[in-house]
């Protein structure tokens, strides 16, 4: 079954079917588990929800008497953890999760599928020790070039999970985080 709600992003879309009490929060991810964001026509964002009972990323520690029905809202693609809905003191909470601190998406519609030169889709976090690299299954084992505002900086392969992780000590690492940090738009394509 298909709904719209109309709204400026994915998450406002959901954010609106439950802080307008039209769907409870534990019933939400069986009442919509995909949410299809559709900007000027083309599909801009695919999300998938579930329900998990689990301590809320961000909690900290081992406290499991905090555990509770969590509901996560994951890029469909990647699968990349991008929020968590929960109750908390009787207010329902909206929290980012991801640490990326720059997000690019390629289009696909440049090349055929395959071929040098098609853009991927990525998403990138980073922490202390390295920066991850998530561009789904789909492009497990394949080798992708990496660009900071069309500046070339390096070519990885991305694993059977879907992701490439490098450390933040290597060549490729800092000069990756240094354009994060400097605010360049990051985009992958096939090598």
């Amino acid at each position: 079954m298909v709904g719209v709600v109309h709204a400026g992003s994915a998450i406002d879309a959901i954010q609106r079917l439950i802080l307008g009490g039209r769907v409870e929060l534990g019933q939400l991810p069986s009442t919509v588990d995909t949410v299809i964001h559709i900007e000027a026509g083309r599909v801009s964002r695919v999300a998938a929800l579930s329900l998990k009972v689990k301590l809320p990323t961000g909690m900290g520690g081992n406290q499991r008497d905090l555990a509770r029905p969590v509901v996560e809202i994951r890029e469909f693609e990647s699968g990349t953890l991008e929020y968590e809905i929960f109750s908390f003191g009787g207010e329902k909470i909206i929290v980012p999760v991801r640490s990326s601190r720059a997000i690019s998406y390629g289009g696909r519609q440049e090349y055929p599928r395959g071929r040098s030169g098609e853009a991927v889709p990525i998403s990138i976090s980073y922490s202390k020790k390295k920066v991850t690299i998530y561009a789904g299954r789909k492009y497990a084992k394949t080798r992708v070039e990496i660009f900071a505002d069309d500046t070339y900086l390096f070519t990885t392969v991305i694993g059977r999970s879907g992701e490439s992780s490098i450390r933040i000590k290597t060549r490729q690492g800092s000069s990756l985080v240094d354009a994060l940090e400097a605010g360049a738009t990051i985009t992958a394509r096939i090598a």
